[in-house]
């Protein structure tokens, strides 16, 4: 699978044990995917990983990973926007 920009909804998550900040999640895909996500995968002008919420729409990029399809460069939509930046 070749990289591709992918929107999508958050589907759980899963804070760190180890201090703020830190943690994972999985996010279900438009078209039906569900790919993990690390705390680390947030965009930096996105809201910080303990601000998420379940359902929160998402903006990212698709890659291949031996264990499965991974999302990197996270993009969180502000609430108070109507459509996410491309």
């Amino acid at each position: 699978m070749v990289p591709a920009c992918v929107t999508g909804r958050i589907a759980a998550l899963f804070q760190s044990e180890f201090g703020e900040g830190g943690g994972y999640g999985f996010i279900d895909a438009d078209d039906g995917e569900s790919l993990y996500f690390a705390a680390g995968g947030l965009q930096m002008s996105s809201v910080r990983f303990e601000h998420l919420k379940v359902g929160d729409r998402c903006l990212f990029t698709a890659i291949d990973h031996p264990k499965g399809a991974r999302a990197i460069e996270v993009l969180v939509r502000d609430p108070n926007q109507t459509e996410l930046p491309l």
